[in-house]
C-alpha cells in the first residue's frame, strides 16, 4: 500500500490534519498577482512567484539578464506565522501589502518587519 492510500483513506489522519489557513491562498494569490501585473520594464528580465509550502514562505524572484549584467534579486519575501502574514522584503511597485489589503487580509495580520504599515485606504 502506498503512502497516498494510507492518506486517502477516511478517518486515518483526521487528528493530525490541520485545518487550512485561508492567509496561505491570499498571500499565494496575491503574489501571482504581482507577476501578472508589474513588469520589469527589461524583456530578458522574469520575475517569478516561488512558494515553500512545508514552511509557508512565498518569494517574488527576479532573474535574467540585463544587457552583459546577470539580475538575480528577491522582490518580495513574505512568511505565514500562526495568524499573521510577514512581509520580510518588498521591492515591489506597488507593494504586497496593498495586494494583500485588496485580496481580503484584515491589517491586524500582516506584519511589515521593516516599517509600520500605512492604514488602507
Amino acid at each position: 500500500m502506498a503512502w497516498y492510500d494510507i492518506a486517502m483513506e477516511p478517518n486515518t489522519l483526521s487528528e493530525a490534519v490541520t485545518p487550512p489557513n485561508p492567509l496561505r491562498g491570499l498571500a499565494q494569490n496575491a503574489l501571482r498577482r504581482i507577476v501578472d501585473t508589474e513588469r520589469s520594464g527589461v524583456e530578458t528580465v522574469r520575475t517569478h512567484a516561488v512558494f515553500d509550502h512545508d514552511a509557508d514562505h512565498y518569494l517574488l524572484v527576479a532573474e535574467g539578464w540585463q544587457g552583459y549584467r546577470r539580475v538575480y534579486r528577491t522582490l518580495a519575501h513574505v512568511a505565514l506565522i500562526g495568524d499573521c502574514l510577514h512581509i520580510y522584503e518588498d521591492g515591489t511597485v506597488e507593494g504586497v501589502a496593498a495586494h494583500l489589503y485588496a485580496a481580503g487580509v484584515a491589517p491586524e495580520s500582516i506584519v511589515c518587519e521593516w516599517t509600520t504599515l500605512p492604514p488602507p485606504a
